[in-house]
């Protein structure tokens, strides 16, 4: 045979390889098919809105509808004509979960309000308003919904937005090193029941009726990153060329703009994380704790001059520590010093090292943009302090630390639709009076039921944060029964239930809860430390080394193992836990002191000294710290400095009988 025969013979041989293969795969696709596996796509989407490959509206007959309009999912139901009628406006909101309407949904969202006020005052034109606001979504993601919209007919954006810039970058950061090639194929396999079945056994693909817990668990913040100032200064340059961007790209499609400040909760949501300024030396550290310490005392007692006074020289000494602002401000309305007290407040929040509220700076690039590029501009942050008694803006107008109240988006409806009206856009100007609106809105066919699972789920974090621990129990009591697979629900009842002291009620619920959802990492977490509170060491240490086997560097999994180690008389494997926790979580105090504790019995009292006081930097009124810190010092020979120790602790506990004999077995000594 001739070499050319035989490469033709390969070739037709490669080709009948190749037709089988299709074949079978076209035959797995049918069958897959007949079988009802759904695909991927159809059930969320596997690039989280980066990819501009899955549209949020698809076509149904003579209306865009939003793709996959579920309960709690990604984007609100909603829908607008396919071909737009000559007196049509068309409005399109781009924001996040607080435009979205979260804890309910569109209907009671201002978009939905302002656009049934439009339609009242406005008969002769056909007004819709969209909402098209994505949980989670940020500036980055909102300019890729923008290049789906335009293709729509839009007349006017109001956006909305500014809150989430923090936390998109997480999920950018993961996706964005995908080639453009490699997003194109899966987006390709995500459209076939081979590729989605795989990924439906390989357990990549959540169950879609547990989106209500998910959709809580991406608006509520936790395990946030921190970010230094600069790090928060580079985020707020980036959320503002990408603002800009998208104003300059609606603008030459001919859409008008309007652009909201967005507001957050000042007075009643403390800032998630504060940080110390590292660059205190011993002495310095301890009299800036000594004076955080009497000013809380000083303002749990109602003391706001005293407070006022050691918080400021707190302040003095490390001057970004977020909680201390908000105590501050705290102790200046105390003393009616209500200037003063909004300014902490927003220092507050601008100084939070895991921000989940847009910061001070983030708002007035939204000012600058809509004076530079000549857009409308409506102050939401400045109008809801000039409505909130004192000008502190708090739970009346937000429901949790950036999502308005019913009333909350009232407020912002009535306030754009005076800057709509003043526009001239929709013809002639409608004269604005609050009474009018109030009576369209109460007119509106809305039923505003506050009776469902979120709304009581965000009502007891809100009771949670507030320190109302029994009302939020029973907020959380209250969703679980009204949808038992309510995870979010479920798995903040456990926790506060285990933060009374009530692992006997906790452990039935925490056990439901690991059996709804053992992928999660909390969850199992939670059923730990239950059993734990219950003396079940065995079964306990099994579901902590499962935290890890689902999240490897949980630092409370390592704490919890470190104190089983301790209680077994392992000390080394308590050491390695309780090291390997502050790995993680460098601000862990209750590992710090128990680290510290242990050193300090083998006699390692340079190392136990040092954990100890970093111990105290997160607790500074820990009396146990102090007391081990006095017993360090004692061991080093410097009576002094345990003294001073003692009398700190006695300061906070003067009746603490452990800390008054050390004290009086020192003074004995001397």
């Amino acid at each position: 045979m001739s070499p050319s025969a035989r490469v033709a013979g390969k070739g037709r041989l490669a080709l009948f390889a190749l037709l089988i293969w299709l074949a079978f795969f076209a035959l797995l696709e049918l069958s897959l098919w007949v079988w009802g596996v759904p695909l991927l796509v159809d059930q969320e989407d596997p690039f989280r809105g980066f990819s501009g490959l899955i549209a949020v509206f698809e076509s149904r007959g003579d209306v865009y509808q939003t793709r996959r309009p579920e309960p709690g999912g990604t984007f609100n139901d909603q829908s607008f004509r396919r071909h737009k009628p000559a007196d049509g406006v068309r409005i399109f909101t781009l924001g996040g979960s607080s435009s979205y309407g979260f804890p309910w949904s569109a209907p009671v969202a201002f978009t939905a309000i302002l656009g049934d006020v439009l339609s009242a005052v406005h008969p002769d034109r056909t007004i819709e308003a969209v909402n098209v606001s994505g949980v989670s979504y940020a500036m980055h993601r909102l300019n890729i919904v923008a290049d789906e919209l335009f293709r729509y007919e839009p007349d006017v954006f109001i956006i909305y937005s500014g809150h989430n810039e923090f936390i998109e970058p997480e999920f950018f950061n993961a996706l964005k090193r995908r080639g453009a090639a490699r997003t194109r194929l899966e987006y390709a396999l995500a459209n076939t029941h081979v590729y989605s079945g795989m990924q439906m056994l390989l357990g990549n693909v959540m169950e879609p009726p547990r989106r209500d817990s998910r959709f809580d668990a991406r608006v509520q913040r936790r395990d946030a990153a921190t970010y230094s100032p600069q790090a928060k200064a580079a985020v707020v340059v980036e959320y503002r060329w990408r603002l800009q961007r998208l104003v300059r790209r609606a603008l030459a499609h001919n859409i008008r703009v309007v652009l909201c400040t967005v507001p957050g909760n000042l007075r009643d949501w403390r800032p998630e994380q504060s940080m110390v300024d590292s660059s205190l030396d011993p002495s310095t550290r301890q009299r800036w704790q000594a004076a955080l310490v009497a000013g809380q005392t000083t303002l749990a007692h109602s003391d706001y001059e005293a407070a006022a006074e050691h918080l400021g020289q707190a302040l003095a000494l490390s001057p970004h520590h977020a909680l201390t602002h908000y105590l501050q401000a705290q102790a200046f309305e105390g003393l009616g010093r209500w200037q003063e007290a909004r300014q902490a407040y927003r220092q507050a929040r601008d100084e939070d090292a895991s921000p989940s509220r847009a910061l001070s700076a983030t708002n007035q690039a939204i000012r600058d943009v809509a004076r530079e590029e000549g857009v409308l501009l409506v102050d939401i942050d400045e109008l809801f302090a000039a409505q909130s008694p004192q000008g502190l803006v708090g739970f009346q107008l937000i429901e949790d630390y950036v999502h308005p109240t019913l009333q909350g988006h009232r407020e912002i409806a009535w306030h754009l639709w005076q800057a709509l009206e003043r526009s001239g856009w929709f013809g002639p100007a409608v004269v604005t009076q609050r009474p009018g609106f109030d009576a369209l809105v109460a007119q509106r066919p809305t039923t505003e039921n506050q009776a469902n699972p979120s709304w009581l789920y965000n009502q007891g974090i809100v009771l949670a944060v507030q320190g109302r621990e029994d009302l939020a129990i029973a907020k959380f009591r209250q969703a679980v029964d009204l949808s038992p697979t309510h995870g979010g629900a479920l798995g903040n009842l456990v926790s506060l239930l285990l933060k009374q002291g009530k692992g006997d009620e906790a452990l039935p619920l925490a056990e439901d809860l690991v059996a709804q959802y053992p992928e999660y990492a909390n969850f199992q977490l939670y059923l730990a430390l239950a059993l734990a509170d219950q003396q079940d060491a065995a079964r306990a240490r099994l579901h902590f080394e499962q935290v890890l086997r689902l999240r490897a560097h949980d630092p409370m999994a390592h704490y919890q193992l470190g104190i089983l180690s301790e209680q077994g008389r392992d000390e080394v494997a308590a050491i390695e836990h309780y090291s390997r926790a502050i790995e993680s979580f460098a601000a862990f105090p209750e590992a710090r002191y128990a680290l510290g504790a242990l050193l300090f019995r083998q006699g390692r009292f340079d190392a136990a000294r040092q954990h100890l006081e970093q111990a105290l930097s997160g607790q500074p009124g820990d009396v146990e710290v102090l007391r081990h810190l006095g017993l360090i010092n004692e061991a080093l020979g410097d009576s002094i400095a345990a003294q001073s120790r003692y009398r700190q602790a006695l300061a906070l506990d003067a009746d603490n009988p452990d800390v008054l004999h050390e004290l009086a077995r020192l003074l004995g000594n001397e």
